[in-house]
C-alpha cells in the first residue's frame, strides 16, 4: 500500500513538472512571437545624417511622414541628391555601405550567407529614397537606392548611380522594407515599441520563471509528504 502511494506521488510530480514545461514553452513561444509582431520604430542604423528604418508603407503612401514619425521633425527621407553631395564632398561609398548595413543581392550570394549578414545585423539590398525629391518614377513604381558593387543586373532599369554601378538608383513595386532617412536624430526621442518589445520578451521569461518555481516548490512538497509517512 505504502509502495502505491509512493510511486502515485512520484508520477504525479513527474506529471506536475511535465506539464509545467509545456505550458511555460508555450507562454514563451507565444510572448517571443508577440513581441517580434510589433511594428519597429527607429533608426536600424545610422551614418553620419543618414538613417535606416523600418517600415510598413505600401508604393503610394508617404514615406515623408513616416520619417518625421519615427526619428522627428528634424528627420525627412533622404534624396538621391544628397547621397550625391555626400560622395562629392569626397565620402566613402564603401563606408556608407557599411555603416547603413547593405548587403548585396541574394542572388549573387551563397547559400546561408543571408542569415549569416543577418545575424550580424545587416538589413537589406535596397532602401527607398526619393530621385529629385519624387517617391515615384511612374505609376506606383517607387525609387530606392541599391548596392549592386559594380554589377548592374540584367533587365535592371536604373535612374543613376555610383561609381560605375557600386550605387544604384532603381525603382519598384512593392509594401514594406526599409527606408533611408536624411537629417539630425534627436536625443531625447523615445523609441516606444522596442521599449515594449522588450518589456514583453522580459514578461515572458519572468512568467515562465515564477510558473516553474511555483511547480518545483509543489513537487518538494510533494515528496516532503512522502518522507513524513
Amino acid at each position: 500500500m505504502l509502495k502505491s502511494i509512493s510511486l502515485l506521488k512520484y508520477i504525479t510530480v513527474f506529471v506536475l513538472l511535465l506539464l509545467a514545461f509545456f505550458i511555460a514553452r508555450f507562454v514563451y513561444d507565444y510572448g517571443m512571437s508577440v513581441a517580434l509582431q510589433i511594428p519597429v520604430s527607429g533608426t536600424l542604423a545610422s551614418y553620419k545624417q543618414f538613417h535606416v528604418i523600418q517600415h510598413n508603407l505600401s508604393e503610394m503612401e508617404d514615406l515623408r511622414e513616416e520619417c518625421k514619425k519615427q526619428l522627428g521633425e528634424n528627420v525627412r527621407i533622404a534624396d538621391w541628391n544628397d547621397i550625391l553631395k555626400y560622395y562629392n564632398d569626397g565620402g566613402s561609398i564603401e563606408d556608407f555601405i557599411k555603416g547603413l548595413k547593405m548587403t548585396i543581392r541574394e542572388d549573387r550570394m551563397e547559400s546561408g550567407e543571408l542569415e549569416k549578414l543577418k545575424a550580424q545585423g545587416y538589413l537589406g539590398n535596397e532602401y527607398r529614397i526619393t530621385y529629385d525629391n519624387k517617391l515615384r518614377w511612374q505609376g506606383r513604381r517607387h525609387y530606392f537606392v541599391g548596392r549592386h558593387d559594380y554589377i548592374k543586373p540584367p533587365g535592371f532599369l536604373d535612374h543613376a548611380n555610383l561609381d560605375n554601378y557600386h550605387l544604384t538608383v532603381g525603382s519598384w513595386f512593392g509594401t514594406g522594407g526599409y527606408a533611408l532617412c536624411y537629417g539630425k536624430v534627436g536625443a531625447s526621442l523615445i523609441d516606444f515599441n522596442s521599449l515594449l518589445r522588450t518589456v514583453t520578451k522580459l514578461s515572458s521569461i519572468l512568467f515562465v520563471g515564477i510558473l516553474l518555481l511555483i511547480a518545483v516548490l509543489i513537487s518538494m512538497q510533494i515528496l516532503n509528504k512522502k518522507r513524513e509517512l
